[in-house]
């Protein structure tokens, strides 16, 4: 990720990570529990300024984030 990881988040129940990093959306990847790999899914796209931090709901769909302006959004992990 360009500019380093400002901060990220785990779904056990999706089995997906997501990383922020000084940009203004979210990377999605999933890691192989094999082999400890990780592969783009793609990305959160909408916030207007700098995402500042990503959580997860877990047992259910939702990540939610927020951003340096203030806003928080809820994104479904089914469909990124």
């Amino acid at each position: 990720m360009d500019g380093g990881v400002y901060s990220l988040a785990y779904s056990e129940s999706y089995k997906v990570l997501f990383t922020a990093g000084y940009k203004k959306y979210i990377q999605c990847w999933d890691i192989n529990p094999l082999y400890h790999d990780s592969t783009l899914l793609g990305k959160l796209i909408g916030h207007r300024s700098l995402v500042s931090a990503i959580t997860t709901v877990e047992h259910t769909p939702m990540c939610l984030s927020a951003d340096d302006s203030g806003s928080i959004k809820v994104w479904d992990i089914r469909s990124l």
